[in-house]
């Protein structure tokens, strides 16, 4: 869009959000904010630029509340102390659909400029210029462990997940080690519902040596809390025992589900009943009840519901119906199925209807 109130060279794309986290001007509303100017590191334009550039550009940090409050050399209170910080983590993959596709764009050199480049450091320090900067003070601590969560990004639904922890002793001395391991189901939104791990590990690690540490989840653990499009989020808190290295991270695991196979049996015409097939492998090592599948999509005369029976374990589960396409053209039928064991598995199909 043109942007006549800004200078020239910020027109074109802008960012909007519809559902922001917080208030502007006291309203929920975010943009639009020339892109150009935050990758640019201009923040100052309207609207909403600050937040926008932090939502890209942040630092992740990780916390230890303190069991009694400190006193810094001015006077002011300090309850928490930073644990460990990732500046590498926000604002990755920025994504977009293609045009004409149903693939990922990535876009994200158009928000900003590489990590560590000599033009993101710029972009920085023209931001830098109409914020308040408050910096928090942290200790330095020499580091004499090394750590690697080690947890796979993605696993089969139905799966038992195992990893390995690597801790690696940097130091010629012994360290006594500890690690604490908590894993919850996670909501798409980043809202946690039930916890389903916790445990410990404590080890002395000889100087210069590596040790490793499993972690077991077994699928009847997590099956038995997971809704929807659940993930899993690990959080891993460890250090030296008796020493000053402390260290906070955490890692979200996806699961991969099957894809429902859609076919279609002639050809599509107007208000003319289509038969359509839908098929998946059951990936569970259970059966499952009360399965449904839904098929709808725009220009599709009415929704169709169709129940199926008990499904057993890895076995295929398949339906057949009759859809009555309303509109001519390009159209999608969009399949899903959801049951007491397994939801939010999908399918889909392109038609042309004449």
């Amino acid at each position: 869009m043109a942007r006549e109130d800004l200078p020239d060279g910020f027109g074109g794309w802008q960012a909007l959000d519809a559902t922001p986290q917080e208030e502007s001007d006291r309203k929920f509303q975010c943009g639009p904010m020339s892109i150009n100017a935050i990758k640019e590191g201009h923040i100052n334009f309207d609207y909403d630029g600050a937040f926008i550039y932090a939502e890209v550009n942040g630092t992740k940090k990780y916390w230890k509340q303190l069991k009694e409050v400190e006193t810094d050399e001015n006077g002011r209170k300090i309850e928490w102390e930073e644990l460990s910080s990732e500046s590498a983590s926000i604002g990755q993959h920025i994504s977009t659909k293609q045009v004409g596709k149903e693939e990922r764009e990535d876009i994200t050199n158009q928000y900003k400029y590489k990590e560590g480049s000599k033009e993101e450091n710029l972009s920085f320090e023209v931001a830098r210029k109409y914020v308040r900067i408050t910096r928090t003070a942290r200790k330095e601590v020499k580091k004499v462990i090394e750590i690697n969560t080690g947890v796979p990004s993605s696993i089969k639904f139905g799966q038992d997940l195992s990893f390995n922890i690597k801790v690696k002793n940097v130091s010629k001395s012994s360290q006594n080690v500890f690690i604490n391991v908590v894993a919850k189901t996670m909501q798409y939104n980043g809202s946690l519902v039930a916890q389903i791990l916790d445990t410990d590990f404590h080890k002395q690690i000889s100087g210069s040596k590596t040790e490793e540490f499993e972690v077991s989840l077994p699928s009847k653990t997590y099956l038995a809390k997971m809704k929807g499009d659940n993930n899993v989020k690990f959080f891993f808190l460890g250090g030296v025992e008796g020493g000053s290295q402390t260290f906070a991270t955490q890692a979200i695991l996806e699961f991969e589900k099957p894809t429902i196979d859609v076919e279609i049996s002639g050809t599509p015409k107007l208000l003319k009943n289509l038969k359509v097939k839908a098929s998946f492998t059951n990936p569970l090592s259970v059966a499952l009840e009360g399965g449904v599948f839904r098929f709808e999509g725009a220009g599709i005369k009415d929704a169709v519901v169709a129940p199926v029976d008990k499904v057993k374990a890895n076995a295929v589960c398949k339906v057949e119906v009759n859809i009555q396409p309303r509109k001519v053209g390009s159209r999608r039928i969009i399949v899903g199925f959801s049951s007491k064991q397994l939801q939010a598995v999908r399918g889909s199909v392109d038609i042309v209807v004449a």
